[in-house]
Formats: structure tokens, sequence, C-alpha cells
């Protein structure tokens, strides 16, 4: 099997960052998502890997794949545009290997993986979704309704809402048929079009047996910056298989901080609640921080107050700020935009 990320968007929710990043270089923890996507593919077994992304980040992703010598990872700059990127994966797919393609923007636990190849050996083609009851805030996906057969395949499937439909969220990831790349045709034409929704399900539906792999297991789409934020919350809250590692240098205290061991935690910083304070990051006296995630290498003066803000790498605050519900990067500041 062949694995994608699939990363050729603008990333516009998460701006400033997207401005010059692909939205799979945000650090969670201070891991690059698609580095904590690698490492679960790796841990699973994949080896062979496509990497599509449309911005200049060329020399940050070949580093991240240095990071991985077992892995065999091909890097596929496109244009922002989902025909291109769908023709990578038709041009660099393998014939007889199956095809994972895995949204750039959702961090998820390995029981996902673990799954791929035991369920549903009936389907040639596999949605993986999870249903509505568990989805909130911090999961988006695409909103699915659908009936089932007795053994599982699925019988009805609609973007549409119906009675007496199952409803569930399809949330990036799709084991798809080899041979399916062999039937598509791409057109630069077809402007202002879904390809997923619009062209590729309803092909696959004439053409393969299709199931949806139905899970309650860790996931989390990282779309927006309220999303990001959160994200790191539930990290905390929820051990997620594969996920583990991504706390071992922090410390969590009461009411859900967490501060990496490299940086200031003194008596005298006052943490609020929700907030994860990066690696090397310095905060002076009497500052406080609460609901907020503060990025690698910060330095924040004393006297501060910062409140429900994401502070990009390599920022300064200087002493004496008070600021509240914005993005910080380096000594630019921007309304959020959740």
């Amino acid at each position: 099997m062949k694995a994608f990320i699939y990363g050729a968007g603008n990333g516009l929710r998460v701006y400033p960052f997207s401005i010059q990043n692909a939205k799979m270089l945000l650090p969670i923890f201070g891991v690059p998502v698609v580095k904590i996507q690698l490492k679960m593919l790796e841990t699973f077994g994949i080896t062979d890997i496509g990497l599509i992304f449309s911005k200049d980040n060329d020399g940050q992703l070949a580093n991240i794949c240095n990071e991985f010598p077992n892995l065999e990872i091909q890097l596929l700059k496109v244009q922002a545009d989902h025909a291109q990127a769908w023709r990578a994966i038709s041009n660099n797919y393998h014939n007889h290997n199956d095809v994972l393609v895995i949204n750039s923007d959702i961090i998820f636990s390995l029981n996902w993986l673990k799954n791929l190849n035991n369920t549903y050996n009936f389907a040639d083609t596999l949605f993986f979704a999870c249903d509505n009851s568990i989805i909130d805030d911090g999961q988006e996906g695409q909103q699915i309704w659908y009936t089932l057969t007795s053994e599982g395949k699925i019988k009805n499937y609609s973007l549409i809402s119906i009675d007496q439909y199952l409803t569930a969220n399809e949330i990036g990831i799709s084991k798809l048929p080899y041979d399916f790349f062999d039937k598509i045709t791409l057109s630069d034409e077809r402007q202002n079009v879904d390809y997923w929704y619009d062209y590729f399900v309803p092909l696959l539906f004439k053409t393969s047996n299709v199931a949806f792999y139905l899970s309650r297991d860790f996931w989390k789409d990282i779309g927006t910056w309220r999303r990001y934020q959160k994200i790191h919350l539930d990290i905390l809250d929820y051990k997620a298989e594969g996920l583990e590692y991504l706390l071992d240098d922090f410390l969590v205290f009461d009411k859900r901080n967490c501060v990496h061991i490299s940086s200031s935690h003194n008596e005298e910083v006052q943490y609020g609640q929700n907030s994860v304070i990066f690696k090397n990051v310095k905060i002076g006296k009497r500052t406080v921080i609460t609901e907020s995630i503060i990025g690698e290498n910060v330095t924040i003066g004393d006297d501060c107050r910062v409140e429900d803000c994401i502070v990009l790498e390599n920022s300064i605050l200087n002493s004496h700020t008070s600021i509240g519900h914005k993005i910080i990067d380096g000594d630019k500041q921007y309304d959020r935009k959740d």
C-alpha cells in the first residue's frame, strides 16, 4: 500500500501562519503535524509515502523526511489546486498497490490504521468515519447519511439529510483500490468543483465495493485556530495510542496547564487554565498566561497578561503587555478568525 498525505490547500483559516507555511507544518506540542503523521505511518508499517504540498516549504519538509531513513518519501509539490493534487496521486501510485489518502490537517490514534486491513474484507474502497454522536468542536469532517446491508456494506449514501438514514462524519482517511486511478479523468476545466464528493465518490460507488470503517477512537481536525488550540487540551485529556510521546518532555499542572521542561515555569509566573508552553520559552516575573498556546523560543517580559492567544515561534512580547484573542507572529498582532 502507498500512502499520500494530501496537503495542497491554502490554509486560509490559520492565517498568518499559512502565508508562507503549509498547514501540515503546524506544531502540536512542538512537533509538526506531518511529522506526527509520518511517525504513525511508520509505526503501522507503511513505508512508501507521497507528500503533497503547495507552499515553498521544500527545505523544511526535506529535513523532516531525512529524520525517517526507513521511509521512502516523495515530495510532490503542486499548485494550490485540487485537480493538480489528485493528478499527482494518479501519476505516482504503483500498479497493484492500494492507495491510502490522508488529509494533512488531522491527528488520529494508531487504532484507525490497525483496523485497515482486517475490516470489511469485501470492500475495495474504505472510507474512515465516526458516528456523529462523538463529534465536537474539535472535529470537522464531511457529514454523510447512509444505510448498511447486514454484512456492513453501504447500501445507500447521501450528502443530504434523509430520514431513517444513519449519520456519520467522514474524517479524511480513505483507502482506494489501485485500479481506480485508471478510471478517472482530471480536467483543469472543472472549476469550483469538489473533486472528492462531486466526482470521485460517485465514481467509486459505480466501480467498486464501498464501506465505511466506523470508529469512536481519537481523531481531531486542525483546520482552524480554535481547533488547533483545542487539540492540545484533548491530547492532555485522552491518551491516544501512538501519540503518547508528544507529552514526554512536558510537565502537566492543574487546570490543564502544560509546560515544556526547557521553559521557565518559576513560581512568579501565573497560569490560569488551558495553556501549553512549548520548549525554550522565557517568561518574565508576575506574567499571567491563560487559555493560550505559546510556541517555541518565545520571550515574554515581566508583568504581561496573555489571554486566549496563539503566540507563534520566535515572537517577543515586551514587558507590561496585555493582550487577548490574538495571533502573535514575531512583532505583529492579528485578530483571531476562529
